[in-house]
């Protein structure tokens, strides 16, 4: 699972998705373009905690990112370094 903790927290906005992405260190629209990548699904809340299921056929060994993205404007909302829980 992909958990977002209580602090997460974005403007409002259309159609945010939530990314698993193979890119390090997304800093722009252009890295996250140019990466592969996994929709997770829209986020459901613009704030606090969430938990988003991983596809079977992911190879999490291959992701090293989160990214909020909103679809419809093409727009890199905010990255995130992906971390193990355990």
């Amino acid at each position: 699972i992909v958990h977002l903790g209580e602090d997460f927290q974005v403007g409002p906005g259309p159609a945010f998705h939530l990314y698993l992405v193979d890119h390090p260190h997304v800093r722009s629209g252009d890295d996250f373009r140019n990466a592969d990548k996994v929709d997770l699904g829209r986020i459901r809340a613009f704030r606090g905690s969430q938990v988003y299921e991983i596809p079977a056929s992911a190879d999490m060994t291959r992701f090293r990112s989160v990214v909020v993205w909103c679809k419809e404007f093409k727009v890199l909302i905010t990255p995130a370094t992906l971390r193990s829980a355990g």
